[in-house]
C-alpha cells in the first residue's frame, strides 16, 4: 500500500494536490472491524486510524474466533493510542474462517452493543478490514457527504487498484458507512457477510446508496473475481439470496468469457440448488432478489457485458485473421486500449 499513500489526492474527486479534509462534518461514527488471525495487519490499522482527521466515537472489534496472537495484539496496541476507543468483542475460536456465519457475527454484537451505540450518538456505522488504508480524510469526508444528503443511506468509496467499483454504484464492504437508525433496526442479518444486506436494507426502507470518489487502497484483490474458491462461494451465497437461475447462467457465461471462474460460480450455485436447504428468509432480500429490480439490473447489466465480450472476442479473432501493413499495425496499437476486468460480483 506504500506507493498509494503520499499521492491519494490523485485519487480522489474532492482533493487536487494534497489531501484537504472537509469544509463541514458534523455527524459521529461508529467504526466496526471484524478480524480472523490477522494479528500482524493490526499495528499498521491502528497507526493509519490515529491519522484520520475525523476519529469515531468508538471502534467495535469483532475477534471471529482467532487462534493466533490476535487477542494480545489488540490489547498491546490499543494501550499505545488511548485517543481511539475500543470495544473488542470476542467469538468462540474457529480452525478457519467462515464467510457463511459473519452476518450472525455482527448480528451477536450489534444487538447485544446498541443501547452503549445510542448512548454515543453516533450518527453512523462504518466499516473497515485490517486490510484496507483509508485516505487521511476519508470517514470525514464520508461524514460530510452523509451529512448533506438525507436521502443517502451508504456510502463508500472505491479501491484505487479497483476503479471499476465506482461504476457500480454499490458500497463495497470495507469502508462502507450506513446510516445508524438503518442498522438499528435490523434485529437478524443473513448469514453471509452483510456487505451487500446493509445495502439492499437502506434501500428497503427508501435510501439510495453510492459510490464516490474517495480512495482507499487494498492489500488484497477481489476474491469473489480473482480466485476460483472466491466464484464458488459467490455461486453458493447467489443461491442463498433466492437469485433466480437465469440470471445467474448470463452471469456465469459473462464471467466464463471473462476469464472469471464462470464455470465455478454457477458450480457453487448448483451445488446449493442440489441440497436445498440454505436459503435466505429475510422478507426484504426475498422480495429484492426473487422479484425485485436486482435481477433484472444484473441481467441487463450482465446482457450488455457479454455482448461487448462476444464483440471484443470477435474482433480479436478477426485481427488474427487478418495479415495488417505495418501502417495498419501501427494503428491498431496505438486505438486499441485492453479493458479492465470488471470486479463487481
Amino acid at each position: 500500500m506504500v506507493a498509494f499513500r503520499t499521492r491519494f489526492a490523485e485519487y480522489c474527486g474532492f482533493c487536487k494536490d494534497i489531501c484537504t479534509a472537509p469544509e463541514h462534518s458534523r455527524g459521529s461514527y461508529i467504526l466496526l472491524t471484524n478480524t480472523w488471525n490477522e494479528a500482524p495487519l493490526i499495528p499498521g490499522l491502528f497507526e493509519r486510524m490515529s491519522k484520520q482527521s475525523k476519529l469515531p466515537r468508538s471502534w467495535v472489534w469483532i475477534d471471529d474466533g482467532s487462534t493466533d496472537a490476535t487477542a494480545q495484539v489488540l490489547k498491546e496496541t490499543a494501550a499505545k493510542y488511548p485517543q481511539l476507543q475500543l470495544w473488542v468483542e470476542s467469538m468462540p475460536k474457529k480452525k478457519t474462517p467462515n464467510f457463511f456465519t459473519l452476518g450472525k457475527s455482527h448480528e451477536r454484537v450489534l444487538l447485544k452493543l446498541r443501547s452503549r451505540i445510542d448512548a454515543l450518538g453516533a450518527d453512523y456505522l462504518a466499516v473497515l478490514d485490517p486490510d484496507t488504508e483509508p485516505c487521511p480524510n476519508y470517514f470525514a469526508r464520508l461524514c460530510s457527504i452523509l451529512d448533506s444528503d438525507h436521502g443517502l443511506g451508504a456510502v463508500a468509496g472505491y479501491p484505487v487498484q479497483e476503479p471499476d467499483k465506482l461504476k457500480s454504484g454499490r458500497p463495497m464492504n470495507s469502508g462502507k458507512m450506513i446510516r445508524w437508525s438503518i442498522v438499528r433496526e435490523i434485529d437478524k442479518f443473513w448469514d453471509y457477510c452483510p456487505d451487500s444486506f446493509y445495502n439492499l436494507k437502506a434501500e428497503s426502507r427508501g435510501y439510495r446508496v453510492g459510490v464516490v470518489k474517495v480512495p482507499v487502497s487494498l492489500d488484497r484483490p477481489t476474491t469473489a473475481v480473482t480466485s476460483r474458491e472466491g466464484a464458488f462461494r459467490q455461486g453458493r451465497l447467489y443461491y442463498y439470496a433466492r437469485r433466480p437461475v437465469w440470471a445467474i447462467l448470463l452471469r456465469s457465461v459473462w464471467r466464463q468469457i471473462t476469464r472469471q471462474h464462470g464455470d465455478d460460480l454457477l458450480r457453487g450455485y448448483l451445488v446449493e440448488m442440489r441440497r436445498g436447504t440454505w436459503k435466505c428468509d429475510d422478507p426484504d432480500v426475498v422480495r429484492y432478489y426473487g422479484a425485485g429490480k436486482g435481477p433484472v439490473v444484473e441481467v441487463l447489466a450482465a446482457l450488455h457485458l457479454l455482448t461487448s465480450a462476444v464483440r471484443s472476442a470477435s474482433f480479436r479473432s478477426g485481427s488474427r485473421n487478418r495479415q495488417p501493413t505495418s501502417l495498419g499495425r501501427a494503428r491498431s496499437s496505438a486505438s486499441t486500449v485492453p479493458k479492465r476486468r470488471r470486479t463487481q460480483s
